[in-house]
């Protein structure tokens, strides 16, 4: 029998779309308006071996997270106290895939 690893999808973490400015009549001004899913996700550092096949260098604050379903695309993504841009998306039949790296 071969070894299964299983995804915890223990970690909270906030996927923000950020659309385009719009005039707001009530402020009298320009509004930068913006989509926010906050959703579990399993989350993983990516080693200095992985990073140096996907980048050609080393990010060390570069990780993989992984969501259930079929994600949206996020500009960016909240982890913790920490905002990280998304590199990278890739969707498969159940979950959806960001490769992501700290700003």
């Amino acid at each position: 029998m071969g070894s299964e690893t299983t995804m915890r999808f223990d970690k909270l973490a906030t996927f923000v779309k950020v659309h385009e400015e719009e005039y707001n009549p009530a402020i009298g001004g320009m509004e930068s308006n913006k989509e926010e899913d906050e959703l579990y996700c399993s989350y993983r550092s990516l080693g200095i071996k992985e990073q140096n096949e996907l980048f050609g260098k080393v990010d060390v604050n570069a990780a993989s997270l992984v969501i259930k379903g079929q994600g949206k695309d996020y500009d960016y993504i909240i982890l913790g106290e920490n905002k990280h841009r998304v590199l990278a998306v890739q969707r498969f039949r159940n979950k959806t895939g960001y490769l992501i790296g700290e700003v």
